[in-house]
């Protein structure tokens, strides 16, 4: 018996895919009944209140705001509208977008921290 690329029985190569592949089989039939189902919901709420919320001090006075602030708001809306990103691959179910999009969080959050 060969692996699903016609290489020899217990491919090496092709273990890790495999298994990878039956993970996110495993996940998508449970996208249903996830407790994050409705996640993109919440992050859109989060980022209405944010947005709102910085609206007096931050948004509505971009002209006035030094350069500083515009970096901590621009990072920060930045990782907001990632997380609602996220969530929507997932629900969308694109998973492999969703991995390399979070890759960018490994800039974007410590960027975002440091700037506050």
């Amino acid at each position: 018996m060969q692996c699903s690329s016609g290489h020899a029985p217990a491919c090496q190569r092709c273990a890790p895919l495999s298994f990878a592949l039956a993970d996110e089989s495993k996940f998508m039939n449970s996208q249903a009944t996830s407790p994050y189902r409705h996640a993109p919901w919440l992050f859109l709420l989060l980022l209405l209140v944010g947005v709102a919320g910085f609206y007096p001090s931050f948004f509505s006075r971009l002209a006035e705001t030094d350069i500083p602030h515009h970096f901590h708001g621009a990072t920060a809306t930045l990782w907001m509208i990632l997380l609602l990103a996220q969530a929507l691959l997932i629900r969308f179910r694109l998973v492999r977008y969703h991995r390399l999009l979070g890759k960018t969080s490994y800039v974007l959050v410590p960027v975002f921290l440091a700037s506050g």
